[in-house]
């Protein structure tokens, strides 16, 4: 990956070198042929709020673009990077003021910030990621990038193997959340079908978390919790407050197992899906695609999903041993 990116940085060079011995181009010649700032494409990017997932997301996007030879290093992109405070109203200022920048890509991370990017323009083309239902919550001719979806059927039918004694599940999720919603919806479905009861928990606020999670206690055995930025952002108040009510926490990617969940199973890796939508970028910014000629991005769990378990959390619950012996364990992250 390096050697990529000192081989695109010396072919950059070599250009600049072939055009100083040239002569290169004087104040008048500049005139002629436009400003070279000019040539610098402007990408701009809103992220919803600051978490280990979205964050993954935005570094496998530079990455991407860096492999493939876009780099502020290099000079030919500039990125105007702002992150909400997982507020929509303030995704949609950052939006406008990226729109009125005139940049050539927009980069919205999470759905709130897809809406207010697709709210905020209908020309410049926008690539999204970090979210469940593209197609349904922020569409647009103008629109594509990557799904955050999850095997959810899956993660459903593990909580079972997880805990065989399960009789109830919870399921966990922002109300206000429109992707969130919409797996909520998915993990009822895969709840029937393993002959699994449930039980929804919502919040709307970070501040009720700790409650509304310490209130499972005694209703369900097992909360699965989905791709939901609230609960991602706070995964230290879930897991203390889980783990005080004996509910074992299935999550849907590895970064909030990371911050205190249990398990996760067949988790989207977000770097990758960043990188994803990077490769799907370097298409628009060399021309060789247009928006509408992109498709949705997935990742696919595959037949050996991976299971990550959060050792620390583990050792108040028993965990079967067919699950450790397959299971990467980790440690909870420790703030610096």
């Amino acid at each position: 990956m390096k050697m990529k990116r000192f081989i695109a940085l010396m072919l950059a060079l070599l250009t600049l070198f072939a055009l100083t011995a040239c002569g290169g181009t004087t104040n008048d010649d500049a005139a002629d042929t436009g400003d070279a700032a000019d040539d610098v494409l402007k990408i701009g990017i809103v992220q919803l709020v600051k978490h280990d997932a979205l964050d993954a997301a935005y570094e496998g996007f530079v990455d991407a673009l860096a492999d493939a030879g876009y780099s502020e290093e290099i000079g030919n992109i500039k990125i105007n990077y702002q992150v909400a405070t997982g507020k929509p109203d303030e995704c949609a200022t950052i939006a406008q003021q990226l729109v009125s920048e005139k940049s050539d890509l927009i980069l919205a991370i999470a759905t709130p910030a897809a809406q207010a990017a697709v709210n905020a323009t209908s020309s410049i083309p926008i690539l999204v990621t970090a979210v469940t239902n593209p197609e349904g919550d922020c569409p647009g001719a103008n629109v594509s990038g990557t799904s955050d979806l999850g095997p959810i059927a899956d993660q459903i039918a593990f909580a079972k193997k997880l805990n065989p004694e399960l009789k109830t599940i919870g399921i966990l999720y922002n109300s206000s959340e429109a992707n969130s919603k919409f797996q909520a919806g998915m993990a009822i479905e895969a709840a029937k079908e393993n002959d699994i009861a449930y039980k929804e928990f919502t919040v709307t606020a970070a501040t009720e978390l700790q409650s509304v999670v310490e209130s499972m206690k005694g209703q369900v055995e097992v909360c699965w919790l989905p791709t939901d930025n609230t609960c991602a952002s706070n995964m230290p108040i879930i897991s203390s407050a889980s783990v005080s009510a004996g509910v074992m926490t299935v999550c849907s990617e590895a970064g909030m197992v990371d911050n205190g969940g249990l398990v996760t199973y067949g988790a989207v890796d977000y770097f990758t899906l960043g990188q994803q939508t990077g490769e799907m970028a370097v298409k628009l910014l060399s021309g060789e695609a247009t928006v509408a000629e992109l498709e949705i991005g997935f990742q696919s769990a595959g037949e050996d999903a991976a299971i990550v378990i959060n050792e620390d959390v583990a050792a108040n619950f028993e965990i079967p041993a067919e699950i450790l012996e397959k299971a990467t364990l980790v440690k909870t992250a420790v703030a610096e």
